[in-house]
């Protein structure tokens, strides 16, 4: 059943073998994991409710899974969701802290320049909305078009607003190099 593709596996799962679901947490919970993490600060408490809050809403939702999407783009649409309306609802207790960070698990990305401190430091002052999009795009490399489908916005939509929370992520950097 692991190598079964998504289609195949959710057809199971609506035909009443429920314990498949199971393989697509497995296939999907490490992404969507570190996709929450980078926007919930790190804080593993967080992270685990909002990623066992998203599975949760992919299992009872399933039945309304449009098969014409990517399944990963419409988990991660959920998983923004959850995401946002977490950090929503415990704005005042949240902070970024660079001690979880350092056990944060960083992907496909080259940190070289700048470093990981200073970027993560950087999407820590950048609002929700602008933070969701450069993670999406550059750490989670999801394509324009993928990005517009979890937002459920326009692809010219995506392109402007990744343009202004570039700029803003490079006056926030600029700061990094008078230091």
């Amino acid at each position: 059943m692991k190598e079964s593709s998504d289609q195949e596996i959710i057809a199971t799962i609506l035909d009443g073998e429920k314990d498949n679901f199971r393989y697509i947490i497995e296939r999907y919970q490490r992404q969507i994991q570190a996709y929450i993490a980078k926007l919930a600060y790190y804080h593993p408490q967080n992270v685990e409710d909002i990623a066992s809050n998203t599975f949760i809403k992919v299992y009872i939702n399933l039945a309304k899974y449009n098969p014409s999407l990517k399944l990963s783009s419409w988990i991660y649409r959920i998983a923004h969701n959850e995401a946002i309306n977490y950090l929503k609802k415990n704005q005042k207790h949240l902070s970024y802290d660079p001690d979880t960070y350092e056990n944060a698990v960083f992907s496909r990305v080259d940190f070289d320049t700048p470093r990981k401190e200073d970027i993560e430091s950087i999407l820590s002052r950048l609002n929700t909305s602008d933070r969701n999009l450069l993670v999406l795009f550059y750490l989670e490399e999801l394509s324009i078009r993928e990005i517009a489908e979890i937002m459920k916005t326009t692809e010219n939509s995506i392109k402007s607003r990744l343009s202004q929370a570039r700029k803003k992520a490079q006056k926030i950097s600029s700061t990094y190099d008078q230091q």
